[in-house]
């Protein structure tokens, strides 16, 4: 490497260190303008949300930005924690730093779609810190295979019988997404011990874990392996194995014999 490489090896060092620094940092920011929003600690020492934007350099725009970003962080993270449904959604093992490297110019992208949906996403992207385009294209790509998505995991029949009820099932999971919230402000509440939280015991977040954990079971897991989502009231009713949905939770799919589960699975 003659003296112009080593001179342009430097510079590149330099500004790929500077850039990565910044896009950390951002990410950051995100999260603490977020924490600052919902603490609102900056009453201390300004008397605006504006004055204190201004003190540190931002516009108001931008630091909203980077709030909202900071938010969405704070929900996919909530969601991530909440318990077995999630992990399904999205069992990337790096999804955790994909989380804290989202950007609000990611964020934009992601705006529109469900909670779940996004994280599922984010799984699949190919690094940790994902590119606008790469993103943009899986949304497409999540977006189409819904439009057209009429089978289940293992290829089973969503019939005309079941397809509205199976439809709302998966939409519930923005009411789960709004508990999990509940749930990790009220241990950041009891864990800082927040006043505003003075009659709320320890065991509270235990009791909504287990509202979560309950609440999965109306998520669609898969087609009803005994009616196989035709005419499920007749054929399954109140007592049967899907009480009549046409469609079970992971739960209910759980307590199926072994070899009825390789069957049903086999695609």
């Amino acid at each position: 490497m003659d003296q112009i490489e080593r001179a342009q090896e430097q510079k590149y060092q330099r500004v790929t260190a500077i850039l990565k620094a910044w896009r950390k940092q951002t990410s950051l920011a995100c999260s603490a303008y977020y924490e600052a929003k919902q603490t609102e600690c900056w009453r201390l020492h300004h008397n605006s949300w504006k004055e204190f934007i201004e003190a540190l350099g931002f516009t108001e725009e931008w630091a909203r930005q980077l709030a909202l970003t900071g938010e969405r962080m704070a929900e996919m993270t909530a969601l991530l924690t909440a318990g077995s449904g999630a992990t399904e959604l999205h069992p990337s093992p790096q999804i955790s730093s994909k989380i804290a490297g989202l950007t609000p110019n990611i964020r934009k992208v992601l705006d529109g779609i469900p909670t779940a949906t996004q994280l599922a996403v984010l799984a699949k992207t190919s690094s940790n810190k994902p590119t606008i385009k790469e993103v943009k294209s899986l949304v497409v790509q999540t977006a189409e295979k819904q439009q057209t998505q009429e089978v289940d995991r293992w290829n089973h029949d969503i019939t005309k019988d079941i397809e509205a009820d199976w439809q709302r099932g998966r939409e519930f999971n923005q009411v789960l997404t709004r508990l999990s919230q509940i749930k990790v402000q009220v241990e950041k509440g009891l864990a800082e011990h927040d006043h505003l939280f003075a009659e709320i015991t320890n065991t509270t977040p235990g009791h909504l874990a287990n509202a979560y954990s309950t609440l999965c079971r109306v998520i669609p897991y898969t087609v009803c392996p005994r009616c196989s989502g035709h005419k499920p009231k007749d054929k399954c009713g109140k007592k049967g194995f899907c009480n009549g949905r046409g469609f079970v939770s992971e739960f209910q799919f759980g307590l199926l014999d072994k070899k009825t589960k390789e069957e049903w699975t086999r695609k």
